[in-house]
């Protein structure tokens, strides 16, 4: 009975089980093609409303409402660089992504510049902080910036000011203004500037780590972070001559705006450091203590504003570049062109691989293609690198030479032109420099890299076979021998010449000459045109009116490279690359990032036969 009733149990049992797994099984499918259905619907809605604030974004951007009696708002907080944004998915969304908004030295040169006869615009509006992020808001930029505010001044109209914690580059620009009003719960700091160099020696030692460096030129300290724990009395001598030019350039600046002495302002750095409020009124760096809503008080009676509750008209330096382009461009009609070429970071091999960097094969490419437009009658070159791969720079410079037999070629230097970056600014007609550019740097150096202790104290061995002794040089597996390094030493050698003769075929000079203000000296623009390396002090704006001069031309269109990308190409771009380490680990502006960002530094050291011509460290000075 038992068997039976079991064996019937079985019998009745099994199509309700088949019932059950059917019904999963389907319930299974309809989960998979809902969650499936509810994704694509998610990536549709978000590429629609990307799509949707990208519209809205160019529209604004292109066809800014420009109210009667605006402020212009010019926020600190937004990164000058000197190459517009050629990201298309960064130059739509600007800070909504990437976290911060940026705008190039020309967009806002230029917007001071026509907004000053712009009835539309009553007076610019000083806000914010500034905070650089790798080549942004370089002294040199800032001065072209706070000569506009100048020029813009003597329009008549206003420049009024608020700040909180300002810096010293804060102060740097809104000295100029007519009103510089201070939180009253605020604090300015003033205390002088700072270089600050990061060395691995003791480190290498500590593990077991092998640097082994060449260079030419006693001033070329871009390898002493490897052989040394602290700067060299060389390196000591080239950065405090460039601190004391900044400084001097700096202090100079304010007290001329302030009516005060640069002498005065030296004593409160080295006496007082952090000025409270009413210190900072007291001495003359501010004009009034007051909140942000007794500084909107002062801008609605400039704009005019009758109503206690009625919005004050503004518009953001960003937005009204595009309206400013336009004023520039209105009336021009010539078919003749001039390309400003925007060569900005950190000069390597090949295309390039991430922002802040200048790909020698890319680069040259695209001059071949300006070399080819024959409306375009001139180029002027903007540098803001320290240099990097040797091969690379040589290969930019090579093209920059066939521009130059049949139009000018006119160089500006933003904040640094050093190395590769003075290199490659040979082969120019005329040299434009502003006093604080850091430029020189002429000398090579190589690197080279042996962990084999390191690896055989961890019990780590390495074995190769070769068909020649020397067959695995630079191979970090064992050291380089004193042929190897001799070799090394040889292509240093070589590569400095090369770079000295360039220098004064260019500089109309011997290389002798050249030599003596050479090994690797960095120099500032001051004393770049004291010892001929710059012919003239000057902004963007110079030496585009010295190309146009130079090329005849009286009518003329502004064309800027690299172009702006494509938007949807960015954006699949983007996806497919790796975030910054250092802004995951938010470590971004930290001591630990500024040792990250060195160790980042190391691999743009991708040029192959390890030869370089770059700028002494990430020198951090602030």
């Amino acid at each position: 009975m038992p068997d039976t009733v079991s064996g019937i149990d079985r019998i009745t049992a099994q199509p309700d089980d088949i019932i059950m797994k059917e019904n999963s099984s389907r319930f299974g499918r309809f989960l998979k093609w809902s969650c499936i259905a509810f994704a694509l619907f998610c990536l549709l809605a978000l590429l629609g409303l990307i799509l949707l604030i990208g519209v809205c974004h160019l529209g604004k951007k292109h066809n800014a409402m420009v109210q009667n009696h605006s402020i212009l708002m010019l926020n600190l907080g937004t990164g000058i660089t000197d190459q517009p944004a050629t990201d298309g998915f960064k130059g739509l969304f600007g800070g909504l992504f990437n976290g911060k908004n940026t705008v190039s030295v020309r967009e806002v040169t230029q917007s001071l510049h026509e907004a000053a006869t712009d009835k539309r615009i009553a007076a610019v509006y000083i806000y914010g902080s500034i905070a650089p992020e790798g080549y942004e808001s370089g002294l040199a930029a800032l001065k072209e910036v706070r000569q506009e505010l100048i020029n813009f001044h003597q329009s008549g109209k206003p420049v009024i000011a608020y700040l909180v914690y300002p810096n010293q580059r804060d102060l740097y620009l809104a000295s100029v203004a007519d009103e510089i009003w201070l939180n009253p719960a605020g604090m300015v700091e003033w205390k002088g500037l700072a270089a600050v160099g990061t060395f691995y020696k003791a480190a290498g030692d500590k593990y077991g780590i092998e640097f082994q460096p060449t260079r030419h030129g006693k001033y070329k300290s871009a390898v002493e972070p490897f052989l040394r724990n602290d700067f060299s009395p060389e390196s000591r001598e080239q950065l405090g001559a460039l601190l004391q030019n900044a400084w001097g350039e700096i202090t100079r600046s304010i007290a001329d705006s302030r009516k005060l002495k640069p002498e005065t302002l030296q004593a409160i750095a080295q006496d007082k450091l952090l000025l409270r409020p009413e210190e900072a009124k007291a001495d003359g760096i501010v004009t009034a203590l007051g909140y942000e809503g007794d500084v909107l008080e002062k801008l609605s009676a400039v704009a005019g504003v009758k109503e206690k509750d009625d919005a004050i008209p503004h518009v953001s330096m960003t937005d009204y570049a595009g309206e400013a382009e336009k004023l520039a461009e209105k009336g021009n009609s010539s078919k003749d062109k001039i390309a400003i070429v925007y060569a900005e970071g950190e000069i390597v091999d090949g295309m390039g691989d991430s922002e802040g960097q200048i790909g020698g094969d890319k680069f040259a490419k695209m001059l071949r293609e300006i070399r080819e437009d024959k409306n375009i009658k001139a180029l002027v070159l903007r540098v803001n690198s320290p240099g990097g791969s040797a091969s690379a720079s040589e290969v930019i410079v090579d093209e920059l030479h066939r521009i130059a037999k049949d139009r000018p070629v006119v160089v500006s230097m933003g904040t640094v032109a050093a190395s590769g970056g003075y290199l490659i600014s040979t082969a120019a007609d005329r040299i434009f420099a502003e006093p604080s550019t850091i430029t020189g740097s002429i000398g090579v150096f190589g690197m080279g890299l042996n962990i084999q202790k390191l690896a055989n104290d961890h019990g780590v061995t390495f074995d190769s076979v070769t068909t020649s002794p020397h067959a695995d040089i630079g191979t970090i597996s064992r050291p380089m021998d004193e042929f190897e390094q001799a070799k090394v030493q040889e292509l240093v050698d070589n590569f400095y010449v090369q770079f000295i003769t360039a220098v004064a075929n260019c500089r109309k000079l011997t290389t002798n000459q050249v030599d003596a203000i050479a090994q690797g000296r960095v120099w500032s623009g001051t004393d770049g045109l004291k010892q001929g390396l710059v012919d003239e002090t000057g902004g963007l704006d110079a030496a585009i009116a010295d190309a146009a001069k130079r090329a005849k031309l009286s009518s003329y269109e502004v064309q800027q490279y690299p172009k702006k990308g494509d938007f949807f190409d960015e954006l699949f771009n983007r996806a497919n690359k790796k975030n910054d380490p250092l802004a995951q680990l938010g470590l971004q502006g930290s001591a630990a990032g500024e040792i990250l960002e060195q160790i980042k530094l190391l691999n743009q050291f991708n040029s192959h036969p390890g030869i370089y011509a770059r700028l002494p460290f990430n020198l951090s000075i602030h």
